[in-house]
């Protein structure tokens, strides 16, 4: 019997996450301070910056990512909270789900999340009374449909607002395709790489938008609502379809179960409209062996990062795959039966507050030279001895159990 299972019965730990009062977020708000100590200690070295202050992304520096993505749940029935069918990306098919935003702080090796959004699509937003009965709160019930880009803008905010420590903003094509959020980074001036569908739009030169007839401006006739480029834009997928990515610059970004990744890249200067203005920005693009072209769009110029740099950026995603892997098949995060709003959230939040934990830990162990402990490693260690380990187990037996368990996995994996 592990010390949880001692000290509470099963009724109360239900009782903690289904019907107590605490709030979710609140809990991940007081998290930051640790969540900056966690991107802290992985950190080697110190940014430089140019003389507008801006991060020079040096090779020595690696810098700390707000990464959004997002992770479904399948699920029977349509009682609980913002069920419905929509793509699930655990069984890889449209599927009756939940689904949730989430974002996570990624540097070199790590990532952990650390903020949550339930998502709700229109089969929800459109029923108040629907709602009520798995007890949303009225402030959601009232607001708007939230999309969720606007979700990861949200977020973003109140991450931005709290103080948590991150360089840059990086995410998939359905984050990188909401103006909201491009929106709020740009006026915040703060770093992003975001993936972008094919179908943008975007020029290769200034397309100096105008209006043919501005309002007051005393011409005869109506007045113009909208701005028009004085020059043809391309889609994206126009543009990279004359491309040969032969011939783009081959880097090795991270290192794989058995050999380097690689990836060719092409980095050029465009011209895109978000929000009826129109910026210059920088798109990447990207292609793995035996893979398609991606398009990524990012406000970091060449002058502060090399092409290398930006594909180790541009990169940092997979690591947040490990942060959701870990949280399922460790932390039991999918492992839940409860229907409503406040469980929900208060379940998630635990799972954030546990990986953190856990991620504090896996520093210290790994400061120790123990670079291939992993969530696994930790929770194999409380199982067998519980809590007690962390502060009565000498350092020396740890190290010793955990590297026979690192020799045995370097054998599986060589043997494959």
């Amino acid at each position: 019997m592990s010390l949880l299972d001692a000290q509470f019965s099963r009724q109360q730990m239900n009782h903690f996450v289904s019907k107590s009062d605490w709030s979710a977020a609140s809990l991940t708000r007081k998290l930051t301070p640790l969540f900056n100590q966690m991107t802290q200690a992985a950190s080697r070295t110190q940014p430089k910056r140019n003389a507008a202050g801006k991060i020079l992304y040096t090779t020595d520096y690696k810098p700390t990512g707000l990464i959004f993505d997002e992770s479904g749940w399948a699920k029977k029935g349509q009682q609980s909270v913002g069920v419905a069918r929509q793509y699930c990306g655990r069984t890889g098919k449209v599927d009756n789900c939940q689904i949730g935003v989430f974002s996570a702080l990624s540097r070199r090796h790590h990532a952990v999340l650390n903020n949550v959004r339930l998502f709700m699509g229109n089969e929800w937003t459109g029923q108040p009374d629907r709602m009520r009965k798995v007890g949303v709160p009225e402030t959601i019930i009232n607001r708007e449909h939230r999309t969720k880009g606007m979700l990861a803008t949200e977020m973003l905010i109140e991450s931005y607002d709290a103080g948590v420590q991150f360089d840059f903003v990086a995410g998939d094509s359905v984050y990188g395709g909401s103006p909201d959020l491009l929106q709020a980074l740009l006026e915040r001036d703060i770093d992003f790489v975001l993936n972008v569908g094919n179908q943008r739009r975007i020029w290769l030169a200034n397309p100096n938008h105008r209006m043919s007839n501005p309002p007051n401006s005393g011409q005869p006739g109506r007045p113009s609502t909208r701005a028009y480029p004085r020059k043809p834009g391309i889609s994206m997928q126009q543009y990279f379809q004359a491309e040969n990515p032969a011939q783009w610059q081959r880097i090795q970004i991270r290192k794989g179960t058995k050999q380097w990744i690689t990836v060719r890249i092409k980095r050029v200067a465009i011209w895109t409209r978000i929000l009826n203005k129109t910026y210059q920005l920088q798109l990447l693009l990207t292609q793995r062996s035996g893979e398609g072209i991606k398009c990524a769009m990012t406000n970091i110029s060449p002058a502060r990062a090399s092409l290398k740099t930006i594909a180790y950026i541009h990169a940092q995603r997979f690591f947040v795959e490990q942060a959701f892997r870990d949280a399922k098949q460790t932390l039991g995060m999918a492992e839940y039966q409860i229907r409503k709003w406040t469980a929900w959230h208060h379940h998630m939040a635990l799972v954030l507050l546990a990986q953190l934990l856990y991620a504090l830990f896996l520093q210290t162990l790994q400061g120790e030279k123990l670079a291939g402990t992993t969530v696994y490693d930790l929770r194999f260690l409380y199982l067998h001895f519980g809590f007690l380990w962390i502060r009565y187990m000498p350092f020396i037996a740890v190290s010793t159990l955990l590297k026979r368990v690192h020799t045995r996995r370097k054998a599986y994996f060589d043997s494959r």
